[in-house]
């Protein structure tokens, strides 16, 4: 499986337009919409690696058992990287829209039955998820995906 990293340029762009373009979430099944806002593709080729998925969303276990579940895969298949490359805000978002799309997705109900309420409120949501709302390690903490990582890293 491919591992994918988000253009500097398309993350902010999207991130200053998250007001916008956050109903997109909701709707868009796959990730071409993002493509198509920023006219090319807005993710680098970064690693190969072993195929792996993440903790299943249907189980009985509870959205924070399912967290610890992914904090264990998370780690151990990509504990490769260096503090430096987990502390890269265009990894997590690079993984979140692209290998990983379809599970934040359902993961937070996008499209799944969840509605959108105020832009500020839903964007902000979204920048928290998908991106670093945050700087410093605070960031690190409340994005989806890079949560797990670090918490597998730090225990």
């Amino acid at each position: 499986m491919k591992l994918y990293i988000m253009k500097r340029e398309a993350l902010e762009m999207f991130k200053a337009n998250l007001p916008v373009v956050y109903g997109k979430y909701y709707t868009e099944k796959t990730n071409q919409w993002i493509t198509d806002i920023c006219g090319e593709d807005p993710f680098i080729e970064f690693k190969d690696v072993t195929e792996f998925k993440l903790a299943d969303l249907n189980s009985d276990l509870t959205p924070g058992e399912i967290d610890l579940n992914n904090c264990k895969i998370l780690y151990e298949k990509l504990q490769f990287l260096s503090e430096s490359q987990a502390s890269d805000e265009r990894l997590w978002a690079g993984l979140a829209h692209t290998t990983f799309y379809d599970y934040m997705r359902k993961r937070w109900g996008y499209g799944y039955g969840k509605k959108p309420k105020s832009a500020e409120k839903e964007a902000g949501a979204i920048q928290t998820r998908f991106f670093y709302r945050y700087t410093g390690r605070s960031g690190f903490y409340r994005n989806t995906l890079s949560k797990c990582w670090w918490v597998g890293h730090n225990t």
